[in-house]
C-alpha cells in the first residue's frame, strides 16, 4: 500500500517534467512501472538550499564537482574534503580474481563462486571480514549460497531498526575468537 502511495506521489511530482524517464518494462513476472530521474537536482535543490546548512558523507562522493551539480547545491555555499581511509594499510588486502565476474549481467551465475570464496578468506584468518555488495538483493543472493565458515556472519538489512544498528557495531566492536564476517 505504502509503496504504491509513495509512487503515486511521485509520479504526480514527475508529471509535465521532462527531467523524469517513465519506463515501462514487461518482465518474467508481469508488467513493472518505474520513474528514472534525470536531473535529481531539481528534485532535491530546493530542499537542501531550504536548509542552514548541509551535510553529505558518503565513501563515493567524488568526484565532488559532479555530486555538487546533481545536488543542486551552489558552488558559493559548498565546501568539500577529503579524508583518507581511517585503516591501517596493513589491514587492506586487495584481490584480483579473475575466475568470478561480478558485473550485473554475470553475477548471477556467479553467486556461487563467490560466497565459497569469500567463506574461505574469512576461515584463512582470525580477524573480520567487510564484503561490500552494490545492492541488498546481491547481499542475500551471496549470503544465502555462503558455505559454512567458522567466522560468525553478520548482514546488513534494509531498514535496519536502531537496536539493530547498535547489535551489528557492538559484534563490530567485540573481537572474537573465530573473526566475524560482516555483509554490508
Amino acid at each position: 500500500h505504502f509503496s504504491v502511495v509513495r509512487f503515486g506521489l511521485v509520479l504526480r511530482f514527475a508529471a509535465g517534467k521532462h527531467d523524469f524517464a517513465r519506463v515501462v518494462e514487461r518482465t518474467e513476472s508481469g508488467w513493472r512501472a518505474s520513474l528514472v530521474c534525470l536531473d535529481p537536482a531539481r528534485a532535491l535543490a530546493p530542499t537542501l538550499n531550504a536548509a542552514a546548512s548541509v551535510v553529505l558523507l558518503s565513501a563515493t562522493l567524488e568526484p565532488f564537482e559532479v555530486i555538487r551539480r546533481l545536488t543542486g547545491l551552489p558552488a558559493a555555499r559548498t565546501d568539500a574534503i577529503a579524508l583518507p581511509p581511517p585503516f591501517p594499510r596493513e589491514n587492506r588486502r586487495v584481490m584480483l580474481i579473475p575466475n568470478v565476474r561480478t558485473t550485473y549481467a554475470s553475477r548471477e551465475r556467479n553467486y556461487e563462486k563467490i560466497a565459497a570464496i569469500l567463506a574461505r578468506l574469512a576461515d584463512a584468518h582470525p580477524g573480520n571480514d567487510l564484503a561490500l555488495f552494490p545492492s541488498y538483493r546481491f547481499l542475500r543472493e551471496v549470503a544465502t549460497r555462503l558455505p559454512p565458515t567458522r567466522a560468525r556472519v553478520i548482514e546488513q538489512r534494509e531498514k535496519l531498526t536502531d537496536l539493530e544498528k547498535r547489535e551489528i557495531l557492538r559484534a563490530l566492536e567485540t573481537p572474537t575468537r573465530d573473526g566475524l564476517l560482516f555483509f554490508a
